[in-house]
């Protein structure tokens, strides 16, 4: 365990004036001065970086004296309009320089920020700042540093507004560490006081911060907002082969804007697990992962169903988890460790996790949500059911899950029957009804489900993907402002798909021949039973979200999405009740949240592979096979100079290539029944393995 009590007594507490502009080489990625400096009136002023503390005696950090280096970028505002002002070379390795500012109202009281950032912003006299949740490790990037002058000024000292922990790196196995506390925020966009840098208040915060070490041997330097940082907080890290490691701190540490803490060698400390994380997805990407056993997981941080990576990935997160009751569990109990490194999204299940639902997600620098994935925790995972009698019978052969996706037992009279929620089309889930019969919500640790009108700006997919626990409701209506059917199909499982690998949202065949007299409606238990070849298929009363945002009817009505571009009369749920219809389709409003029950591809156990060459000319060409049946995996391009790239397969494949020159498609998948190529020039079949072409 690290002890911060120890680490204060190494800590070397520098002056507010001392730790000025730790800049050691040029932000060259910064806006050019073009970009932010008007024409207009011209002011000197000299920007000083305070003499070198003098007491180095319980440090061996002598040699970070912060000097200007050339190029550096400043941020200068008068309150309203902002300047982008780069040190002049005559003062590299200086500690003052001068500086000629422009475009600025000099009447005015000045703001001063490096490192330069187009977002920050003047508050009630404060500047908004904002400390990355992803860092570099750099001594010259630890540090946020303001500063403030009046117009009868023409000096300004600038001081540093954030903690700095540092820490050595030892060995060559370490390829992320992230410091994390639930409570504590670390890092994001703060309110700093100019006169002194101490922090005003929380503007958008994180709670934790990572580097990426990538088997660098070293010191690293990570900056944080000041505050208490207590006891229990965790350091974890990834091997560079892939094994998790963590640490807690053991005391509560007051963390003090212009101070310097060190750790030690975290390596030294850090457990590591002996065996490397499970990877999840390797055969089949998805939204949803079951996890039937404690230990270390990695799932790739790609969107669902697909190869296509999230980009942009700065930090990772917990958003919420539940035991599907009124009764939220511990924190952490379900799902810890969560972390991102080198693509993938890692996380612990401990040992002794209950049964339950968790979601994790991958966040921007800005903290918007990127991708979200839902870990279902079941230690007996769950059974499937075929919908079909031995002889003549009305039912479709569909195979399904046991439950609902989310529902954490198939048996009945039991709220933890319940499972999820979905609004249609959408990947997340929310928690749903925590009683057997009633609408009181199961509980969350974590985050939890808000509800909002629908409107211009959150009515798109691209707010729903970056809200997870936002409800977006319409009355009667969809939550998108242009409604789409497509979003999931059961004929090509689509990026928003929510079940997990082997499975798709139902089609409305899948129930036929379920009806009121086929079931049974079981008022103890609160739903209806379909009793088919000696098993019990049930379908519970888990109630649902209504289009107005508010949770009805549990232990009275399920409700079941089903696809609704597979549907003959575009209905896209089943309402299974109490009522004198027993069980019905209907057509309802999108915006509505209700449970889904899984659908499994029926393959026949024999991979198919079709190949298909296309010499392409100048101009826009396309390949555009028409494949019917399941299609379970995605195809390559493989372009005319050998390299390949990934694209998601639907049931027409299009891709328009770029440049003239051979291509070839491959594709892959099961119980592909037949297939048919769009007539155009340049297409060629190579090999069909098991398939007939039309």
């Amino acid at each position: 365990m690290i002890n911060f009590v120890t680490m204060k007594n190494k800590a070397l507490l520098l002056s507010a004036a001392a730790v000025i502009l730790a800049a050691v080489s040029c932000h060259t990625d910064e806006p050019t001065p073009s970009d932010w400096l008007d024409s207009g009136e011209c002011r000197t002023l000299t920007v000083c970086c305070a003499a070198a503390p003098t007491d180095t005696s319980r440090t061996t950090l002598d040699g970070l004296q912060p000097r200007w280096s050339k190029g550096d970028a400043i941020w200068v505002s008068d309150g309203t309009n902002v300047a982008y002002v780069e040190v002049p070379a005559e003062y590299d390795g200086s500690t003052r320089a001068e500086l000629k500012v422009s475009g600025l109202d000099f009447d005015k009281k000045l703001y001063f920020l490096y490192p330069f950032d187009e977002n920050a912003a003047v508050a009630s006299g404060n500047i908004i700042v904002h400390i990355p949740a992803n860092q570099s490790g750099k001594f010259q990037d630890a540090h946020v540093v303001v500063g403030s002058c009046e117009p009868t000024e023409n000096s300004v000292e600038l001081k540093n507004a954030s903690a700095i922990l540092t820490f050595t790196v030892e060995s060559q196995d370490i390829q992320t560490i992230q410091i994390c506390n639930e409570s504590f925020p670390l890092a994001g966009d703060f309110k700093i006081k100019p006169a002194d840098g101490s922090k005003s208040s929380n503007v958008l915060k994180t709670n934790r911060v990572s580097v990426d070490i990538k088997g660098r041997i070293g010191t690293y330097f990570i900056s944080c907002i000041s505050g208490t940082l207590p006891a229990g907080s965790r350091i974890t890290a990834v091997s560079c082969d892939g094994r998790l490691g963590t640490v807690a701190t053991s005391a509560s540490n007051t963390l003090q804007h212009g101070s310097l803490y060190d750790l030690g060698c975290i390596g030294d400390r850090l457990v590591f697990d002996t065996e490397t994380a499970t990877t999840l997805g390797e055969v089949e990407t998805a939204n949803c992962y079951v996890i039937n056993t404690p230990g270390s997981y990695r799932l790739p941080a790609v969107m669902g169903n697909s190869s296509d990576a999230v980009t942009d990935v700065a930090i990772s997160n917990l958003i919420w988890e539940t035991v599907n009751t009124t009764k939220a569990p511990a924190r952490n109990s379900l799902i810890s460790e969560v972390i991102y490194s080198d693509g993938y999204l890692y996380f612990r299940v401990p040992e002794g996790a209950p049964d339950g639902n968790a979601l994790i997600g991958v966040y921007n620098e800005e903290g918007d949500a990127l991708w979200n994935w839902h870990i279902w925790i079941l230690a007996d995972g769950f059974a499937d059911q075929t919908f079909k009698e031995e002889g003549p019978n009305p039912f479709s052969g569909a195979v399904m899950m046991d439950r609902n996706l989310g529902a954490l037992t198939a048996e009945s009279g039991k709220a933890t029957t319940h499972g999820l929620y979905y609004q249609y089309g959408r990947k997340d889930p929310f928690p749903g009804i925590g009683v057997l019969e009633g609408t009181s919500a199961a509980k969350v640790a974590g985050t939890s489900v808000t509800t909002v009108a629908r409107s211009e700006e959150n009515g798109n997919v691209e707010y729903a993907t970056t809200h997870p626990t936002v409800v977006i409701y319409k009355k009667t209506s969809d939550w998108l402002i242009t409604p789409d059917a497509t979003l999931w199909s059961a004929g090509a499982k689509t990026v928003y798909d929510p079940c997990p690998a082997g499975y798709h949202i139902p089609r409305e065949d899948a129930l036929q021949g379920v009806n009121k007299s086929t079931t049974t409606w079981d008022e103890v238990h609160k739903g209806r039973k379909l009793t088919i070849n000696g098993q019990t298929i049930w379908f519970d009363a888990a109630g649902c979200r209504g289009s107005s945002g508010s949770l009805t009817d549990g232990g009275v009505t399920g409700y079941y999405w089903y696809d609704k571009t597979t549907s003959s009369k575009k209905y896209n749920s089943w309402m299974f009740g109490i009522d004198t219809a027993g069980i019905r389709t209907s057509a309802q409003g999108h915006s509505c949240s209700f449970s889904v029950r899984c659908q499994k591809y029926v393959v026949s156990g024999v991979e198919q592979t079709l190949v298909i060459g296309h010499e392409a000319s100048a101009g826009r060409n396309f390949c555009s096979p028409y494949l019917s049946g399941e299609i379970v995996s995605f195809a390559n391009i493989f372009w005319g100079d050998g390299a390949s790239s990934p694209i998601g397969l639907s049931s027409y494949l299009y891709h328009p290539y770029t440049a003239p020159g051979p291509y070839t498609v491959i594709v892959k998948g099961y119980s592909i029944t037949g297939f048919s190529l769009k007539s155009i020039d340049g297409i060629n079949l190579i090999d069909v393995s098991g398939i007939d072409p039309e």
